[in-house]
């Protein structure tokens, strides 16, 4: 293995099912390698946002811990992917008239109108959590991507913005249960957008494409056209729901349900199924379960259904793709591999369809190891890693080395260990102190106001 660490990087995929923890260094420019990876049940995450920072934190530092003896390597920043109900993206139109029409267009320009971007107002209590162009025009010239804008020239420069924002305390959450569990948050994607970087190639971004992610709690869009990013949106249904449907309609356990649902279930029913039964056995001796396969079925496929419906209204908002059924789609997530969804996906959206398995940028010995499609947003978080450290013009998050061989980790001690005060660790305090504060402070000073007791 190289010894180089200061070029490692670390990502935690925060999901409402799952926590994915992946340890990845970037072989050459297109190409990736994992070098450790953790799988953990998501504990405290409910449709994409997390509930319970320390249950969450837990889950992450399982998952961590994982891929760090996976890898032989300790981390100690990682970057991070949000989704959840709450996600909302605007758009903004920077209009710009150069004094210097001659002069080249440069990176450190295009940065300083990105960069403006996040003080653009919105929602209390949302922020700025992502800026991504969506068209370009200079001089009435149409210029696709913006690494293509550095070197042109013109007058009139005009940058349509898609702008990521999130609740502020989601985000709160988010690094709060990076923190509690001993690590550093380095940075936060959109979660459809990492999971696009994994799944989708170069024509499909240049012709348009539809990437679907359909995962636990949600099930995310990105629309791209022209290689750039013309839409997303995050639904806030994925394949929790139809577990959930399954145990109330057959008063099943959970468990039992997910079971079902991961080994037998199908997105279309069939009439040739009505006459044919699931029977599986039940536990303490207890009557064994019987479900008639077209009723499971078609609970199934009413819930996908109404998932497609979400997003074909989402498709209706962006005009390059809404009346061009040429624009394919790309589902990927967990929840791509239940049975026949393509099938239906094609028939209710009139779009061809494929599977999008995030190893098409992997090395070649790691590509059937992740030929699944549960690992794309993972992945994708690992690509967007290294575009953030280029931007950055480091090789490594903050400029500091943030990989160690696992052997030479020290035994925490409250003397070696600045994160230790008293013996508590500080994270923790922090998190004691955002939650109980404000009581203790009430009590304190026992004084309330009349618009209190109004309240």
């Amino acid at each position: 293995m190289n010894n180089n660490f200061n070029d490692i990087v670390g990502v935690v995929d925060i999901g409402t099912t799952k926590i994915v923890a992946l340890i990845g260094k970037r072989i050459e420019s297109n190409k990736f390698k994992v070098l450790g990876y953790g799988y953990e049940t998501s504990c405290g995450v409910k449709r994409g946002n997390i509930i319970n920072v320390l249950s969450t934190a837990n889950s992450i530092k399982n998952a961590i811990e994982k891929a760090q003896n996976n890898a032989g390597i300790r981390i100690q920043n990682v970057y991070v992917g949000i989704a959840g109900q709450n996600i909302r993206t605007i758009t903004n139109v920077e209009h710009v008239e150069r004094e210097n029409p001659n002069e080249l267009i440069t990176k450190k320009e295009i940065e300083e109108l990105i960069n403006k971007q996040y003080n653009v107002p919105v929602k209390f209590p949302e922020k700025i959590i992502q800026v991504i162009p969506k068209s370009i025009v200079i001089d009435n010239e149409e210029i696709e991507g913006v690494e293509n804008l550095i070197g042109c020239y013109g007058k009139v420069l005009k940058i349509n913005f898609i702008i990521v924002t999130a609740q502020k305390n989601n985000i709160e959450a988010i690094k709060l249960s990076i923190e509690n569990a001993n690590l550093q948050c380095s940075g936060i994607f959109l979660e459809p957008i990492a999971s696009s970087k994994a799944v989708l190639n170069d024509y499909e971004l240049k012709k348009g494409v539809i990437m679907i992610d359909i995962g636990g709690g949600t099930s995310d869009m990105a629309v791209y056209y022209n290689n750039m990013l013309i839409h997303t949106a995050v639904i806030p249904f994925g394949g929790n729901i139809i577990t959930s449907d399954i145990k109330k309609n057959f008063n099943l356990t959970e468990d039992i349900a997910e079971y079902i649902k991961v080994n037998y279930g199908k997105a279309i029913a069939l009439n040739e199924e009505s006459n044919k039964n699931l029977v599986l056995e039940n536990e303490n001796n207890k009557e064994p379960i019987v479900i008639n396969n077209y009723v499971l079925y078609g609970v199934i496929q009413a819930r996908v259904e109404e998932i497609l419906e979400f997003i074909a209204i989402e498709l209706m908002k962006v005009d390059k793709i809404d009346q061009n059924n040429n624009v394919e789609i790309v589902i990927t997530g967990g929840g791509a591999k239940l049975a026949h969804i393509q099938q239906l996906i094609k028939y209710k959206l009139q779009r061809n369809i494929r599977l999008g398995l995030p190893n098409v940028y992997l090395t070649s010995e790691l590509k059937e190891q992740f030929k699944n499609p549960q690992f794309s947003t993972a992945i994708g978080l690992m690509i967007l890693a290294y575009e953030d450290l280029d931007k950055k013009g480091n090789s490594s998050p903050m400029n500091n080395p943030q990989a160690q061989p696992i052997e030479e980790k020290t035994n925490e001690t409250t003397e070696n260990n600045p994160q230790k005060e008293n013996g508590v660790n500080k994270k923790s305090k922090k998190l004691y102190e955002i939650l109980f504060q404000p009581l203790k402070d009430f009590f304190d000073d026992f004084k309330v106001s009349d618009s209190d007791l109004e309240k």
